[in-house]
């Protein structure tokens, strides 16, 4: 397994979130209107992984990598709590040819994440990593 060269540590976790793709001057974080649906890979302070994306073609997918547009993510990371919302920008997107279907993995970096919803995310990667470390000990 190689080294992570990522500035913060992500934490494996899956959990439903609902995306959709809006222009760059949006900035309503009250709801999303036709969103799309998959679950989380993983999930750090600065952004998410997406297990399955829409295929979005090769000029929306320029565009969202290349800022001309952005994602808005909407998820909760513990199901009684009030989702996150929260716009991202595409990073990267990995195509993964199988069978009978493709997948499209996605990593998202967060845009100009709230006080409280940075902390909500802070917290649940703290606890899951204190529950890994608990679990790794008890062994």
């Amino acid at each position: 397994m190689g080294l992570e060269k990522r500035k913060h540590p992500r934490i494996p976790c899956r959990f439903d979130v609902a995306y959709e793709f809006t222009s760059w001057k949006d900035v309503d974080l009250s709801r999303l209107d036709k969103p799309y649906h998959t679950e989380s890979r993983d999930i750090s302070i600065e952004g998410i992984g997406l297990a399955d994306m829409e295929d979005i073609g090769v000029f929306l997918r320029r565009n969202l990598i290349r800022g001309r547009k952005k994602v808005k993510l909407s998820f909760r990371l513990r199901e009684k709590e009030s989702p996150i919302i929260v716009f991202a920008r595409l990073t990267w997107v990995d195509t993964n040819r199988g069978i009978r279907e493709m997948s499209h993995r996605g990593g998202l970096k967060f845009l100009d994440i709230s006080t409280l919803s940075f902390r909500k995310i802070r917290q649940f990667i703290d606890s899951s990593a204190d529950a890994e470390g608990h679990s790794r000990g008890s062994g």
